[in-house]
């Protein structure tokens, strides 16, 4: 840190924000994430921009915060631009209209979870027309992108989805070659293998245009 590396600028600061084997020191790992925000680390503008919307290490800040995660955005930081939809999903920022541009964009440039909110956001018609078939395609792009969450929420959690996008899913996997049961918008162990299939190497692309 000392030499000015960024990754252990953010590091010392985490560790000093928290008092992890340093003694905690707030107003220094806030100095640090500066430093390292200022040389140009993503990391530190969103830890920043955190630290100034929650208010309570110093004082809230939402404007710069904003401003932070914008600049790391605009620099391609894929997390940044999830973290600004979030806020525009909550009415922040650029406001709910705008939170689904946010989230395909973040998804676009590597951030999966931007595929999950995109899917919510046009599944339930929140800040932009209903879709239930993009929403769709969302959920499959990131179910073959994520961690696992979209496959364990479809296949455990089916009814926090409308009936219709979960209907658009099934009709995709049926297309794909991957689902042999009837396309009724519920859960059931054919859905659920449908879904292993396409995570697990069976992505199509082709289906999804």
């Amino acid at each position: 840190a000392e030499r000015g590396d960024l990754r252990a600028l953010v590091s010392l600061a985490q560790l000093t924000e928290r008092g992890t084997v340093v003694e905690q020191d707030v107003n220094r790992a806030m100095e640090l994430y500066e430093q390292a925000a200022a040389g140009g680390s993503h990391d530190a503008m969103i830890n920043l921009a955190i630290t100034l919307l929650e208010g309570s290490v110093v004082p809230e800040n939402p404007g710069r915060a904003i401003a932070l995660l914008q600049q790391a955005s605009d620099e391609g930081s894929a997390k940044a631009t999830f973290n600004l939809g979030v806020l525009a999903q909550d009415g922040k920022g650029d406001g709910l209209e705008a939170a689904l541009g946010y989230f395909l964009n973040a998804a676009r440039d590597g951030e999966p979870e931007g595929y999950r909110a995109a899917a919510i956001l046009l599944d339930e018609g929140r800040g932009t027309q209903r879709d239930p078939s993009k929403a769709a395609i969302m959920l499959l792009r990131g179910a073959a992108e994520d961690r696992g969450i979209i496959l364990q929420q479809l296949s455990t959690q089916t009814d926090q989805w409308s009936s219709q996008t979960i209907r658009a899913v099934q009709g995709l996997l049926k297309e794909a070659g991957y689902y042999l049961a009837a396309v009724d918008g519920l859960a059931g162990p054919s859905f659920s293998s449908a879904l292993e299939k396409w995570r697990n190497g069976g992505f199509n692309a082709s289906v999804l245009n």
